[in-house]
């Protein structure tokens, strides 16, 4: 019984993890989509001979942070362990987790870098779990080799990072994702959404 209580905590800590990149990614789908609905105004274009339409995302960090608390509000409803995200100097998990049989408060502070062709690297600058001094390579090797993560998100644990490949994000509308600008201290989130 407590095997399955102890997967259950760092499974919910985790998860909610995930689930928050994922409502990044919804949040950013439904911009796109309340972008591309019809103007109000009368004036007409010439057609485009460009098959691919493309525009951008701009977003500040209360509006990430309100996305992903409701998202997360949704998502955790009737789950014993919570997971709470927010950005302030760096993008911030907070949660519970079991370690040795012990509910532990835990932590992991992240650097974001978008990389050339618009993929986003987490880059782990701190991970706390109680007053354990984990290494960063053994907490991100653990979620490595037992959580499953979509296709699109790799952990790298040697390279204490976790990489989003928006570039390999599929969605059912044909909707492609590149991140353009993260920028925390100026409060600057900018993503580029492309329909196909």
């Amino acid at each position: 019984m407590r095997n399955s209580q102890t997967k259950k905590r760092v499974n919910g800590w985790f998860w909610g993890f995930w689930l928050l990149v994922v409502a990044m990614v919804i949040g950013v789908g439904t911009v796109v989509t309340l972008v591309n609905q019809p103007a109000t105004n009368s004036a007409t274009s010439a057609p485009s001979t460009n098959n691919d339409s493309s525009f951008n995302i701009v977003l500040n960090k209360d509006q990430i942070n309100k996305l992903a608390s409701h998202y997360l509000a949704e998502k955790q409803v009737g789950q014993g362990q919570k997971i709470s995200f927010a950005i302030n100097e760096y993008v911030n998990i907070y949660g519970k987790v079991n370690v040795l049989g012990q509910s532990l408060d835990a932590g992991m502070a992240l650097v974001p870098h978008v990389t050339a062709d618009g993929n986003v690297v987490l880059k782990a600058h701190a991970i706390n779990v109680g007053q354990l001094q984990l290494p960063t390579r053994l907490v991100l090797g653990i979620f490595s080799r037992t959580y499953q993560v979509p296709d699109w998100v790799v952990i790298k644990p040697r390279q204490n990072e976790i990489v989003l490949q928006l570039n390999q994000l599929k969605t059912l509308d044909g909707f492609k994702f590149a991140a353009k600008t993260i920028d925390i201290p100026a409060n600057r989130f900018e993503f580029e959404g492309r329909i196909k």
